[in-house]
């Protein structure tokens, strides 16, 4: 029987589709360097109609004729694992600080002990033998095993190997590290020295106090992106460092693209800070503009090595406990919560935080209302009420 409809012809050399009619699904094929062919079948059954099966394997060749004019379309049975690894590595959608992290995983890890090998001689067995044996720390060996199995997907998905030999193999879980956070007093305590010694400290570690923002997210933050008369910022950019070297972009997710309204106290204090900036811009012939509330001496993204050397330093004077910087935030979700004042869903929704992290950092406090929800008949319908009901029911 011939296709369920007309096939478009292609160009020589961009590959083939042909109908196999003994199994009912469009048969898409590429000729790859080394001589050997690649192919890939298309159901109609597994889509709403046949033109969408059709649809998606011209799609699934358009990809693949991609990878093959780049040169990166590797043979199946020759590449080896470190091979695809440095492929998998230069993905164009991720940002440098996701490369980066990922690249010391995989390399440090993983290349340096399984990279040898072909893909296709990779087994559950020889990924579980790694697993156990590799030099790490529980965390590093769940990370790296983790990153391992999302790289030996996308293989999978370009048909370099049938399976991901990784997918079930298991590491114990590391035991999540309680993460330090002042309380009102050490709050209070680091504020106050702050304010007599390092002025500009004193605005930094107020604003993260207040509004519950990322490191990243306070060293990316731009004057065009704050509104004084408003109070509020939006936070639309964001400054990580790879390899000690600053990087714009983007916040990570949608979620963390958000508007954070501002006390009248941090409206204030930011005021002073814009005052410093003009300060800093008028005084230094070196001043570089980038627009930030926080920069440097001279106008430039500041130094994670200098915020965290401050909070040693306030550990080591004032006798509170020693926290990294991004360790600023968990404690305005501390302090916030402490109040009972912010709904849940707000306060999640302030600190831009994704359903699973929420879950993570509030559990206390859900607990606490799921404890408070457990009321009595006569707290729900009212005392008398309640006194009616069981004096019907003894009669």
């Amino acid at each position: 029987m011939p296709a369920p409809l007309p096939i478009p012809r292609r160009t020589y050399g961009s590959g083939q589709i042909r109908w196999l009619e003994s199994r009912r699904c469009f048969l898409a094929q590429l000729v790859i360097p080394g001589g050997r062919r690649i192919s890939k079948t298309f159901a109609p059954a597994d889509y709403k109609t046949p033109r969408q099966a059709l649809q998606a394997a011209e799609a699934w060749l358009a990809e693949q004729n991609l990878l093959k004019q780049k040169g990166t379309l590797l043979e199946p049975t020759r590449v080896t694992l470190g091979e695809w690894i440095e492929e998998y590595l230069r993905n164009p959608t991720w940002k440098e600080k996701t490369r980066a992290d990922y690249a010391a995983y995989l390399r440090r890890f993983v290349s340096r002990h399984l990279g040898h090998l072909r893909l296709q001689e990779l087994t559950p067995a020889r990924v579980q033998q790694w697993a156990a044996t590799v030099p790490a720390t529980p965390y590093q060996r769940a990370k790296a095993l983790h990153y391992l199995k999302l790289c030996l997907n996308r293989a999978v998905d370009l048909e370099l190997i049938h399976r991901n030999p990784a997918r079930k193999v298991r590491v114990e879980k590391p035991h999540p590290r309680p993460q330090p956070a002042w309380d009102a007093h050490e709050a209070r305590a680091a504020l106050e020295y702050l304010r007599t010694h390092d002025p500009f400290m004193y605005r930094y570690v107020y604003l993260a106090l207040t509004t519950g923002l990322r490191r990243e997210e306070l060293l990316g933050l731009k004057w065009q992106y704050v509104d004084l008369e408003a109070g509020l910022l939006r936070i639309e950019e964001v400054c990580t460092y790879v390899n000690s070297r600053p990087s714009f972009g983007r916040p990570k997710t949608p979620g963390s693209r958000r508007t954070v309204y501002l006390d009248p106290g941090t409206v204030a204090v930011l005021r002073e800070q814009q005052e410093y900036c003009e300060m800093l811009r008028a005084l230094r012939k070196d001043w570089v503009e980038m627009g930030l509330v926080f920069p440097s001496r001279r106008g430039t993204p500041l130094s994670e090595t200098n915020l965290s050397e401050l909070m040693r330093h306030l550990a080591r004077t004032l006798g509170i406990t020693h926290i990294p910087p991004k360790n600023l935030r968990h404690t305005h979700v501390t302090l916030l919560d402490s109040t009972g004042k912010v709904p849940l869903h707000v306060a999640a929704q302030r600190t831009g935080h994704s359903p699973a992290v929420r879950e993570q950092h509030y559990q206390a406090r859900l607990e606490r209302q799921q404890r408070e929800a457990a009321l009595g008949l006569a707290e729900l319908l009212g005392e008398a009420n309640a006194n009616n009901l069981q004096t019907a029911s003894k009669s």
